[in-house]
């Protein structure tokens, strides 16, 4: 049954989409989503988000976006947080314990306003840093209880805004700690590395 709709929606959408000939000459180009529209859709996905894995959001009440997305303990896999992408507006993204790897960081890895990450517990390794390097903005990050070792902690140096690293229960080596605590991040005032 629900394969059968999905496959009517799905023809459905490919024929209005396609448009006929007729309309060809009245239609106007649509240049994007109006807040409205991105607002109404980010909503949405919290919304999914909130009865598929019994997360919690918060939403911006100047600009009424979602701003949090907290899905701790949550049964999410890297295929379920395809959906984060679209949060453009999160600034805070809680996925501790849950089931995702480094590929699942790819859905997260370009989230332009994102400050605080806390993606402890889960299976990600230092190839699953090089996904977080878009992310601009983070001031903290947990990382703690992963597979994050000296090679991921000297990427993570590059992150231009962060003040907070947890990398307790990971692969960081004593060595590494000590060379990375020689980088300009590694000495940047105020910054703290919990190892």
């Amino acid at each position: 049954m629900n394969l059968k709709l999905s496959l009517a929606l799905g023809g459905l959408l490919l024929w209005t989409s396609c448009g006929s000939s007729e309309s060809d000459d009245v239609a106007t180009e649509k240049e994007g989503p109006t807040a409205e529209e991105v607002i109404a859709e980010q909503k949405a996905i919290a919304e999914y988000y909130k009865i598929s894995y019994k997360g919690r959001y918060t939403i911006n009440k100047k600009t009424g976006k979602v701003d949090q997305l907290l899905l701790n303990n949550a049964p999410i896999t890297d295929i379920g947080v395809d959906r984060i992408a679209k949060l453009t507006d999160l600034t805070t993204l809680n996925l501790v314990n849950t089931k995702i790897t480094d590929q699942g960081l790819r859905h997260i890895g370009n989230l332009p306003n994102l400050r605080k990450l806390e993606i402890a517990r889960n299976n990600i390794t230092d190839a699953g840093v090089e996904y977080l390097m878009g992310l601009k903005k983070l001031e903290t990050l947990n990382l703690s209880y992963t597979r994050v070792a000296d090679k991921g902690l000297m990427k993570l140096g590059e992150l231009p805004s962060l003040s907070y690293l947890n990398l307790s229960r990971s692969r960081v080596t004593p060595r590494g700690r000590d060379k990375f605590e020689k980088t300009p991040t590694g000495r940047k005032a105020g910054f703290s590395l919990v190892n």
